[in-house]
């Protein structure tokens, strides 16, 4: 590749040299974050000057356009770089989302690379390129419609740079706001370099004088390193270090008007900045006015309170601040917020007055259980003054009612930093017994040690009396409601059984009899009936006494309800006759059972008043579905097969079929 040195390519190449210089000096004063990137963005630079060297110095279009792409990468790095350094160094990374920046950041200069580096595909950045008529050995970019966007991000991140840098200035001061301005100064150079650039002037068609300009800007670099010390001691933006006080502060001259307020004192005045600065202190609060007098002579503290969203109580320091001569320059005002403070000291006053007027009794003692404060409610109660009990042991209202059990569980509860409850019955100074509903719970310091006891103490005994009352009571309410249950259960039972015999009557028989038939209707479930009659009962009572037919009529019940099963239903029907209903179960089944019965009462005899009495029954019977649908009908049929059977010669068994 051909070159030739000329005038431009020879002052880049003297601005390289600079620039190095400077990347060294600032590299070895890389003490802050905002420093590297300084550091870094400086050694970008120097590639850049370098590679526009060659640019200038390359002899041919192919050349120029090669070193032309590496520009593209070291320029758009050192301003990529310079825009974190500004962020750093102006303190705005805790006010941006920084986030989102740094993705923008990267994103702008990774675009205009790719297109200088592609543009032989598209052309879109340089669509042609031309030689200069200066014959200095310079070649003329013509632009493509890429070239408004390359120029565009790279004058957005100019501005950033720039207003940075003017923010910056305006909120520092001394040392620190020299070198803003020093720094502001030489971002301006580059900038005003590449306008000459773009707006093509007559005579310098073809040059970018921006990297020319860094020349200069490297010696103001190189000032700023050792004339004002810039990366040895690294500025603290004016802003920054006031918003790192957690307390409020307020600056104010002699004439009594803040110069100075920061952000907490802003926030805790509902107000901004600006419309505070110069206003005098006494019209924005008019509490200082008291201290304010030949502008605070002495250091004064005090506390006041303010209402705006809500009510605050503040706590200020007032000092005078002079010049070593005496002088007076005005006054310093830290204030802090204690409203918490004061709200935590209300509520214990609160809390406090609350014990001594409560209605219950407050004691509190040390670890080994002495009395170290009473409140009057206890003297109230007790008898005992304060004087009396601060201490002295509990033990002086301790009574030789309340098992020891009850103080060994109360002892091993608060030992173990738990609270404990329990009733206790206690004596009062003039021997008097009294209930008290007791909790006490352990106090702990600041470590979550325990250093005393707090007990809060509920008379009870009305309670107490009043329960024992209830008690009583409630005994002879359910002694009471047991007699009237038992009596309600004999009216029951004499309401469904016959007197007699015990069995279930006819009005049970009425109720229980359609439940059974509708269940075996549901179920498709069978059901039996059968109805059985003494034979010529009217014989025993005519020959031995109806006193003796009742016992006839109770010996026979005595049978059925041995031999039939749980499931069935047995009831006197009336007079002699027994019905037998029996859920589940054929006509078959129940003709078995129902012979079996009438031989077991054939061969039973029933002694009664020195008489033995043999008596034999008959027996009819009918089943559902097999002989009728429902119970009446079923009934009637069974009723009529025992109309058979006596008819047959008695003591026998029919089937409703067989009558």
């Amino acid at each position: 590749m051909a070159y030739r040195l000329t005038t431009i390519s020879v002052i880049l190449f003297v601005a390289t040299v600079v620039n190095l210089f400077v990347s060294v000096l600032s590299w070895q004063r890389r003490k802050t974050q905002s420093g590297i990137f300084f550091a870094l963005g400086a050694f970008a630079l120097t590639f850049w000057t370098l590679f526009a060297g060659f640019d200038y110095a390359a002899a041919t279009i192919a050349g120029k356009v090669f070193f032309a792409k590496l520009e593209y990468i070291a320029y758009n790095t050192a301003l990529t770089l310079f825009v974190f350094f500004t962020i750093h160094y102006a303190h705005y990374e805790e006010r941006l989302d920084t986030e989102y920046l740094n993705f923008l950041l990267l994103f702008l200069p990774v675009s205009n690379v790719f297109l200088a580096l592609t543009n032989d595909l598209h052309g879109l950045l340089w669509s042609s390129f031309s030689w200069s008529e200066t014959g200095e050995n310079i070649a003329l970019f013509h632009h493509g419609p890429a070239f408004a966007w390359v120029v565009g991000t790279g004058y957005l991140q100019i501005l950033f740079i720039l207003l940075g840098l003017w923010s910056a200035y305006r909120r520092s001061g001394g040392m620190a706001r020299k070198q803003a301005r020093l720094l502001f100064a030489a971002a301006w150079l580059p900038a005003l370099g590449n306008l000459l650039y773009l707006f093509n002037i007559e005579g310098i068609q073809g040059i970018d004088w921006s990297s020319i300009l860094f020349t200069i800007s490297g010696m103001i670099f190189i000032f700023a390193l050792y004339g004002l010390s810039f990366l040895d001691v690294v500025p603290i933006a004016r802003d920054a270090l006031l918003g790192k006080l957690r307390d409020g502060l307020i600056v104010l001259n002699t004439d009594q008007q803040i110069v100075e307020i920061n952000a907490v004192m802003t926030d805790l005045l509902g107000r901004k900045q600006p419309e505070l600065i110069g206003q005098e202190l006494g019209d924005v609060l008019p509490a200082f006015r008291p201290y304010l007098d030949a502008c605070c002579p002495d250091d004064v503290q005090g506390e006041f309170s303010i209402e705006i969203d809500k009510k605050r109580y503040l706590e200020f320091f007032l000092s005078r601040l002079s010049r070593d001569t005496g002088e007076g320059l005005g006054c310093l005002i830290i204030v802090r917020d204690i409203t918490t403070r004061k709200q935590d000291e209300i509520f214990l006053r609160q809390r406090t007055e609350a014990v001594e007027q409560s209605p219950m009794t407050v004691v509190v003692t040390d670890m080994n259980g002495n009395i170290t404060y009473v409140n009057p409610q206890f003297t109230l109660l007790t008898g005992f003054s304060a004087e009396e009990a601060i201490g002295k042991k509990m033990s002086i209202i301790r009574s030789e009612h309340t098992p020891d059990s009850v103080y060994k569980d109360m002892w091993q509860t608060i030992l173990a930093g738990k609270t404990w409850r329990g009733e206790i019955l206690n004596k009062k100074k003039n021997g008097e017994l009294y209930w008290e509903w007791t909790v006490i719970a352990p106090v702990r310091n600041g470590d979550e040690e325990s250093v005393s006891f707090i007990a809060v103490k509920e008379n009870i005994t009305e309670r107490k009396r009043a329960e024992e009352a209830l008690k009583q009571a409630n005994q002879r309410l359910e002694k009471q409601l047991r007699e009237i249950q038992k009596l309600q259960a004999d009216l029951r039972e004499q309401a469904i059984r016959d007197p007699l015999t015990k069995l279930y009557n006819r009005r049970f028989l009425v109720d229980v009899l359609e439940r059974e038939f509708s269940f075996a209707k549901r179920r498709g479930k069978v059901l039996s009936i059968l109805i059985l009659d003494i034979d010529q009962f009217k014989l025993v009572n005519d020959t031995y006494g109806h006193h003796v037919g009742d016992q006839c009529l109770i010996g026979i019940a005595e049978l059925l309800k041995d031999f039939f099963r749980e499931a069935d239903i047995v009831c006197r029907f009336g007079g002699e006759e027994f019905l037998v209903v029996l859920p589940d179960s054929a006509s078959e089944f129940t003709m078995q059972r129902a012979e079996d019965f009438r031989k077991q009462v054939e061969e039973t005899s029933f002694a009664f008043d020195e008489h033995e009495i043999s008596v034999t029954i008959s027996i009819g019977v009918a089943s559902y579905p097999e002989h009728g649908e429902s119970s009446q009908e079923i009934i009637q049929k069974a009723d009529h097969a025992l109309y058979g059977a006596k008819h047959q010669g008695r003591n026998r068994v029919v089937l409703c079929e067989s009558s």
